[in-house]
């Protein structure tokens, strides 16, 4: 009797090689095996005479063989097996290429199963016949994997055939014994859900489309509930745990509000509020900020600084790229210019171990080149700025990860913000936890641009509080976004010629750096070099993207704020971190090549000042489902149902991102499957209510640990 933890080695026909090759799809006992479900099913449930075959269509029947010759073909030498199938209707010829061996396998008189796709060819006598080319088989017999019902196909890779690993798996689920079900009974009973043996021998070999729908649904809930149960522990276990209080101050708040050069919307006084009360427990805070760009998510995580800063207490602001970082800082220094507060920049440009460090106050006589690239002999400076945070002089530091080395250290991290990596800032907590030595955790804010949907929402980030920034600020007009056809080229340049005559400017998007003539994509560096020459001579062209040292980058970001550089091309490093009032066009080139929400978020890198602006998606496609996806944009500015659109067609790779969708143990489970994600969430938090249930049930335990050790909550 095989058993969960048995080698693959252990089923018949498993050779070393095939070992080999099971391990590459991370498969090497029989519970890894029986857990690599198929991709999809083929319903072959419907057994058809030969009468009814048809040239071009698949065909499932049930014939007797007839006949069975082997030959060797003049022409390459190539083996024919050929076998005359018959049945009640009529007759049919079935043949199999190079494939000699089954000769000895297929037996003259024996009925079987076959399916393949009926085609014509000229017969010996010189008419057209139907015969089926290379068609599975298998004995007719009480039970069959192959054909004759719903068969599973899988994932695989070279080395191993469809018809090795139905036979590998049937021996699996059939000796692997009853697996323990972690699934309370009560809870089954209570959802109708089958036993989880059940349910695993039914996803691989169902009798019935019912009894597949069945085994879907317990197996799709299951990883939705266990996922959610590891999210709710995590927020459970974070109320337990101390972090600084840091009262929230009513009176100063309302003054540095009113002091704002702007009012807020009412999404930002909202937000705000929900994290100034959260920031005041005794337990840290864990919430996700959301708010296309332009909404104005670094003026409400300010003020959560300002506040915290007045508690006695450090924040620190986490971006992904150096630009963000700098555009945070900027945003900050605005946003704080009348209050006594000092902040520190501090970022690592590529290739080099020097720190560039720079504080408020030290700014006034200094360039944005100088800032952006300090000259290597500034290590006292840095030292005594690194010696400064580290003593708490400094309230605010914003960075890039460089904030996460050994060197760099903090007395009283009160608050920690990270943009654009929510998930990944429970880990970044944990580094920063060194500087606190009183055993305090900060608190986390993360902050998105991308907007989510509600089941993703719901399914993604369970453990934390959601703040959303609905509007936009006042002022600000709708961008026109319009979709080019490759036609329409040579009219939308002189569009954008007009334009940037009246002293506008572009951004150009493309997908890849590098020329690709297998995908047919225009490279950043190649499309800057064809603009400025062929097409706009008379303006600046600059080139943006990420294989630029710090230093490059900045300096071409200052040219095209300074409106040196007329026209910015680039690859999707602009997505994040740059704010230019005066860049009215993106142009988006190949735009079929990206997802709905990336282009919703290049489009809001323009229309930040007073001009009209504008988004021209450049297609090369004439699919119409292509088509219809991008005039998805044009029609909507809405980056939630954008979103919800994106989760429909592309999946929440697209919407998220793939490192933060990587960390997702779904294998049946869709994150569209709003029901099931609902119910999972609910019978979850049901249970945690009930006082040390997981430790009454050790198999449910284990896999949320397993989980929850998977998707970063420490």
């Amino acid at each position: 009797m095989l058993s969960w933890n048995d080698n693959v080695n252990k089923l018949h026909l498993v050779s070393p090689s095939a070992e080999g090759a099971l391990l590459s799809l991370g498969i090497k006992t029989i519970r890894d095996l029986v857990h690599h479900f198929p991709r999809q099913w083929q319903d072959l449930s419907e057994v058809q005479s030969i009468a009814a075959a048809r040239p071009g269509e698949s065909i499932n029947l049930r014939a007797t063989i007839k006949r069975l010759n082997e030959r060797r073909t003049k022409w390459r030498r190539m083996h024919l097996t050929d076998a005359l199938l018959e049945d009640k209707t009529g007759n049919i010829t079935a043949i199999w290429f190079n494939q000699p061996f089954l000769k000895r396998v297929l037996k003259p008189g024996k009925e079987y199963y076959f399916t393949g796709k009926a085609q014509i060819y000229e017969s010996d006598k010189g008419k057209p016949a139907l015969q089926i080319q290379n068609p599975s088989f298998e004995l007719v017999k009480s039970e069959t994997i192959h054909t004759a019902g719903i068969v599973p196909v899988y994932p695989l890779t070279e080395g191993i055939t469809q018809k090795q690993f139905r036979y590998w798996m049937s021996q699996a689920v059939e000796g692997a014994g009853l697996v323990p079900d972690h699934l309370p009974a009560e809870l089954r009973e209570q959802n109708k859900l089958p036993e989880l043996a059940q349910a695993l021998r039914n996803i691989h070999f169902p009798k019935n489309a019912e009894e597949l729908a069945q085994a879907k649904k317990r197996l799709a809930f299951d990883e939705l509930f266990i996922f959610q149960l590891a999210l709710l522990s995590f927020k459970n276990k974070l109320k337990s745990l101390p972090s600084p209080v840091i009262p929230f101050e009513t009176e100063n708040i309302k003054s540095f509000v009113s002091s704002l050069p702007f009012t807020l919307t009412p999404s930002q006084r909202l937000a705000a509020w929900e994290i100034l009360q959260d920031i005041q427990q005794p337990h840290p805070m864990n919430r996700l900020l959301e708010g296309e760009v332009g909404s104005g998510k670094t003026v409400v995580a300010g003020l959560a600084m300002y506040q915290t800063a007045l508690g006695g207490w450090q924040s620190v602001l986490l971006a992904p790229t150096e630009i963000l970082a700098w555009q945070h800082y900027q945003t900050l220094n605005n946003l704080l210019e009348h209050a006594d507060i000092p902040i520190a920049l501090l970022t690592r440009t590529h290739k080099t171990s020097s720190l560039s460090v720079i504080a408020r106050n030290e700014m006034t006589k200094q360039s944005q080149e100088e800032i952006a690239a300090p000259r290597l002999g500034v290590g006292a400076r840095n030292d005594d700025l690194l010696s400064d945070m580290a003593n708490g002089k400094i309230k605010i530091i914003v960075g890039t990860h460089a904030l996460l080395q050994d060197r760099v250290q903090f007395k009283k991290i009160g608050l920690l913000i990270v943009d654009e990596q929510h998930r990944f800032g429970v880990k970044q907590r944990g580094a920063l936890l060194r500087s606190e030595g009183r055993g305090l955790v900060p608190h986390l804010l993360s902050m998105s641009a991308t907007p989510i949907p509600r089941t993703l929402a719901l399914t993604l980030y369970g453990d934390l509080d959601i703040s959303i920034l609905k509007e936009l600020p006042k002022g600000r007009k709708k961008i026109i976004t319009r979709l080019v056809s490759p036609e329409k080229r040579t009219v939308a340049y002189e569009f954008i010629t007009k334009l940037l005559k009246t002293g506008r400017q572009m951004y150009v998007v493309t997908p890849l750096i590098e020329e690709s003539d297998a995908l047919g994509v225009k490279s950043a560096t190649l499309e800057a070099t064809r603009l400025q020459k062929d097409v706009f001579p008379g303006f600046r062209v600059g080139l943006l993207h990420g294989r630029l040292k710090g230093p490059e980058k900045q300096k071409v970001m200052d040219d095209f704020q300074n409106n040196k550089i007329h026209i910015l091309v680039s690859t999707t490093v602009i997505e994040v971190g740059v704010d230019v009032p005066n860049a009215a066009i993106m142009l988006i080139e190949n735009a079929e090549r990206f997802g709905l929400s990336q282009l919703h978020q290049l489009r809001g890198r323009v229309g930040r000042g007073e001009h009209q602006s504008y988004c021209l998606l450049f297609a090369e496609a004439t699919n119409e489902y292509t088509l219809s996806r991008l005039q998805a944009v044009v029609e909507s500015n809405d980056g939630f149902a954008l979103a919800d659109k994106d989760l429909e067609l592309r999946g929440p790779g697209e919407v998220i991102g793939t490192k933060q969708s990587g960390y997702l143990p779904l294998k049946i489970a869709t994150l569209s499957d709003r029901q099931t994600a609902k119910l999972a969430k609910k019978e979850a938090e049901k249970l945690l209510k009930i006082a040390g249930y997981l430790n009454e049930h050790p198999l449910l335990q284990d896999k949320v640990n397993a989980i929850a050790k998977d998707a970063h909550l420490e």
